[in-house]
C-alpha cells in the first residue's frame, strides 16, 4: 500500500504547493518587474500628459488605454523571461525558480522605472522638490542592487588602454562641460542678469590687485575687501586677469576651476578601489553633481576655489603624500579667512584616524589657529568670525533666529549652549533644510554618512548652513555647500573601501567587488537623475544661479543695452569717479574708481564725476532725487537710451549735499516712528481703560 503511486489529488496538491513556492521564491517578483516595466509604456508615449497622470485626472478612455498598455508591456516581459528561462534550462542551468530568481536580481532596477516616469514631468522638481530627491534615492538604489547581482560581460583591453582610456574619457568629458558652462555663465552676464554682489565686487577685486592695489575694491567702504573677506588667493590669481581684463574672464576662470575638480575624484576613487573605470564613473558624478552646478553658476566667489583644492588635500592624505599636503594647505588656507576652521577639523581628524602622523595634525591645527587668529585679530576690520564689529560687513542676518542681541558668533554660542533644542528644531522643522540635505548626499548615496574616517571635516560645513535662517545659506544655488561637498566626496571612497574589505557590514555574504561597482554606477545615476531636475546641463523649472534662474540664450534687447553701455563709457575717462546702480555694477567694474550708487552716500570722503544707472535698479523717490539734482543744474544727463542713463556731476559737493539730504530724511523717520510710537502708546492706553470700565459695568455696583 505505500509503495502505491500517488494518487491524482496528490499529484495536484504538490503541483499546487510548488506554484506556490515559485510564486513565492521567484514569480510575484517577476510580476512586478514586468507591471514595473509595461506601465511606463503609456507615459513614454503620452509625455504631454504626464501632468494629468501625476494629479490623475486622466478621462476614462486614456486609463483604459494606459491599462492595456501596460498589460501589453508586462506580457512582453513575463514572455521574455519565459524565452530565458527555456534556453537556460535546454542548457542545463538549473530549476525554473532559481534561473527566474536570477533574472529578477538582475532586472530588479525596473522596479523603479513608474518612479523615473514621475520625476520626467516637467515642473515637478519646482513644485515636489523633495519627492523627485526620494524617488531619484530608491531608484539608484535599486540600480546599484541590480548591478551588484548581475555578472556584467569583462573586456580584456590591454593595460594601456585600461590605464589611459578613463581619464582620457573623462578630461574630454570635463572639458566639454566646462565649455558649456562657461558659455551659458557669460551668456546670463552679457544679459544682464548679473549684480555688483558679487561679480562687480570680485572684477573689480581682479582689477585692482592686478594693477598694484592687493585685495582694493572700491564698491566697499573702506576701499578695500577686508572688511567684508580675506581672500589672498585672489591676489594669486589676478594676473590672469591682464588677459582679458573683464568680468567674462573670472566667471570663465571659476567654472574651470571646478571642473578641475574631476582630477582629485578620479584619483580618489582609483586609488580606493583600484580601479580606473570606477574612477570614471565617480568623475562624471562630480561633474553631475546638482550643487557644484549652483556653485559654478552663482557669479563669482572666492570660497567656491576651496572645493577642487580641499578634494587634492584630503587625497594627499589617504595616499600619505605630504609633501604635496603641505603645498595644497596654505593654499586652502588663503582662499577666504573662514577656511581654516575647515582645515583645523582636518587636522583633528589626522589626530584621530592617523595616529601614526599625529605631528601633521598637530601642525594642521596649530597653523589652522594661528592664521586665523592673525586674520581676523590683524588684517580684517572686525575679529568677529561673522565681522560683526569695528564698522565689518556684518553678516549676523544670516543667522537672525539665533541671535537675538546682535553680538555676532558669541550670540551663536550662547544659543546654542543656553537652549540647544531650539538649535535642533532650526535644523529640523524647516522643509527647506531637509530638501538641501537629500540634494547634498542622495547623489553620494549616503555614503559619506558611513565612511571610517574624515566625516569630522563636513561638520563645519553641516553647522553654518543648518543653524542658518537665511534661505541662500542652506540652498544649493548658492555658494555655501562648497564647506561639505569637496569633503563628502573626498570620504566617499573611504567608504566603498570599507566595504571592499569588510570593515563595514562585517556579515555582509555579497560579492564585495561587485557591490562596489553596484554603488559606484548608482551614484552617477543618482547624480544624473538629480542634475537633469535640479542642475543647470539640462534646462529645468528648479535649478537657480543664486537668486534667479538663468539666461541661457542671447537676448537682442540686452545686447543693444550693452552696446549703449559701453559706447556711453567711452564718454567717461578710465580715471573718473564713477558710481553704479546694481546691475550696472558688473558691467564696469573694472576701473579704478567705481561705486555702489545709491551705498556711495555713506562712504566717507567720496566724490562723484558720474552716475550711470538703470531705471528698474532704483525706487521711484531714488529716481526723483536724481531728477530733481538735474532740475537743479548739478547733474546733466550725458546718453540715455534704453532705461539706462549716464549723468556727469556738475557741482562739486554733490555727494555731500545727498548725505545732508539722507540725515535729514533718516532724523525726519526717527521722528515720525517716535510720533507713530506715542500714538500707539496712547491708544493702547485708551483701549485698556475702556475695557476695565466695560469690566466695572459688567460687575455692577459694588457695596
Amino acid at each position: 500500500m505505500l509503495d502505491a503511486p500517488p494518487s491524482r489529488l496528490r499529484r495536484l496538491d504538490d503541483a499546487v504547493m510548488a506554484f506556490v513556492r515559485f510564486v513565492r521564491d521567484a514569480g510575484a517578483l517577476a510580476l512586478l518587474i514586468a507591471f514595473g516595466l509595461g506601465s511606463v509604456l503609456w507615459p513614454a508615449r503620452n509625455t504631454k500628459r504626464l501632468m494629468d497622470l501625476w494629479y490623475n485626472r486622466l478621462p476614462y478612455e486614456l486609463r483604459v488605454e494606459g491599462a492595456i498598455d501596460a498589460a501589453v508591456g508586462a506580457a512582453g516581459v513575463l514572455l521574455g523571461y519565459a524565452i530565458v528561462a527555456f534556453v537556460a534550462r535546454r542548457r542545463g542551468g538549473g530549476s525554473l525558480t532559481a534561473i527566474v530568481a536570477d533574472l529578477n536580481r538582475r532586472m530588479v532596477w525596473a522596479l523603479g522605472l513608474p518612479l523615473v516616469a514621475f520625476v520626467a514631468i516637467e515642473p515637478i522638481e519646482k513644485h515636489y522638490p523633495h519627492l523627485v530627491a526620494v524617488y531619484v534615492a530608491i531608484f539608484a538604489g535599486l540600480v546599484a542592487a541590480s548591478v551588484q547581482a548581475s555578472r556584467l560581460p569583462t573586456w580584456k583591453l590591454p593595460r594601456v588602454a585600461r590605464e589611459v582610456l578613463p581619464p582620457l574619457i573623462l578630461l574630454v568629458i570635463a572639458g566639454l562641460f566646462a565649455a558649456h558652462l562657461s558659455d551659458l555663465a557669460i551668456t546670463n552676464h552679457q544679459a544682464l542678469r548679473t549684480q555688483t554682489a558679487d561679480l562687480g565686487y570680485y572684477d573689480n577685486i581682479f582689477y585692482q590687485s592686478s594693477h598694484g592695489n592687493p585685495l582694493g575694491c572700491t564698491f566697499m567702504p573702506h576701499g578695500h575687501h577686508y572688511s567684508g573677506h580675506f581672500d589672498p588667493i585672489l591676489v594669486l590669481l589676478s594676473p590672469l586677469y591682464l588677459i582679458y581684463p573683464q568680468a567674462e574672464l573670472i566667471l570663465a576662470l571659476q567654472i574651470i576651476w571646478l571642473t578641475l575638480g574631476v582630477v582629485p575624484a578620479y584619483l580618489l576613487m582609483r586609488h580606493a578601489v583600484r580601479s580606473p573605470w570606477a574612477g570614471l564613473a565617480f568623475g562624471l558624478t562630480y561633474l553631475a553633481y546638482p550643487a557644484l552646478h549652483g556653485v559654478a553658476m552663482y557669479e563669482f566667489h572666492s570660497i567656491a576655489l576651496l572645493g577642487p583644492l580641499a578634494m587634492g588635500l584630503m587625497f594627499t592624505l589617504q595616499t600619505r603624500s605630504f609633501r604635496a599636503y603641505w603645498v595644497l594647505l596654505p593654499l586652502c588656507l588663503l582662499v577666504r579667512e573662514d577656511v581654516p576652521l575647515v582645515m583645523a577639523l582636518v587636522g583633528v581628524s589626522i589626530l584621530f584616524s592617523m595616529p601614526e602622523h599625529r605631528l601633521h595634525g598637530w601642525l594642521t591645527l596649530a597653523l589652522s589657529v594661528v592664521y586665523f587668529g592673525v586674520v581676523k585679530g590683524l588684517i580684517m576690520t572686525s575679529s568677529d568670525l561673522l565681522n560683526c564689529s569695528n564698522g565689518g560687513s556684518c553678516f549676523a542676518y544670516y543667522f537672525e533666529d539665533m541671535i537675538k542681541h546682535k553680538k555676532g558668533m558669541r550670540d551663536i554660542a550662547l544659543s546654542v549652549g543656553s537652549n540647544p533644542a531650539f538649535a535642533v528644531s532650526r535644523v529640523l522643522i524647516i522643509k527647506e533644510k531637509l530638501l538641501y540635505l537629500l540634494q547634498l548626499f542622495v547623489p553620494l548615496l549616503g555614503l559619506p554618512l558611513i565612511a571610517p574616517r574624515g566625516r569630522i571635516t563636513m561638520l563645519f560645513g553641516l553647522v553654518f548652513t543648518l543653524l542658518a535662517s537665511r534661505e541662500p545659506v542652506y540652498s544649493i544655488a548658492f555658494q555655501y555647500s562648497t564647506f561639505i561637498y569637496p569633503f563628502a566626496f573626498a570620504i566617499t571612497p573611504l567608504a566603498l573601501a570599507a566595504l571592499l574589505d569588510g570593515r563595514r557590514l562585517p556579515g555582509l555574504t555579497l560579492h564585495r567587488g561587485r557591490l562596489v561597482r553596484g554603488l559606484v554606477l548608482g551614484m552617477l545615476v543618482a547624480s544624473t537623475l538629480l542634475s537633469w531636475k535640479f542642475g543647470v546641463v539640462v534646462d529645468n523649472q528648479a535649478f537657480k544661479g543664486g537668486f534667479a534662474r538663468i539666461q541661457r540664450e542671447p537676448d537682442k534687447r540686452s545686447d543693444k543695452m550693452r552696446a549703449f553701455i559701453f559706447e556711453a563709457m567711452e564718454k567717461v575717462p578710465h580715471e573718473a569717479r564713477l558710481a553704479v546702480t546694481r546691475q550696472m555694477g558688473p558691467q564696469v567694474s573694472n576701473r579704478p574708481f567705481v561705486y555702489p550708487y545709491p551705498q556711495v552716500r555713506r562712504f566717507p570722503d567720496a566724490e562723484l564725476d558720474y552716475v550711470l544707472m538703470r531705471d528698474q535698479d532704483l525706487d521711484h523717490a531714488e529716481r526723483g532725487r536724481l531728477r530733481t539734482a538735474e532740475r537743479k543744474k548739478e547733474l546733466k544727463q550725458v546718453a540715455a537710451r534704453h532705461g539706462i542713463r549716464l549723468y556727469e556731476v556738475l557741482k562739486p559737493g554733490f555727494l555731500e549735499r545727498e548725505r545732508k539730504r539722507d540725515v535729514e530724511k533718516r532724523a525726519s523717520k526717527r521722528r515720525k516712528d517716535a510720533k507713530r510710537k506715542r500714538a500707539e502708546k496712547e491708544r493702547e492706553k485708551q483701549r485698556r481703560r475702556e475695557a476695565e470700565k466695560r469690566a466695572r459695568e459688567k460687575r455692577g455696583p459694588t457695596r
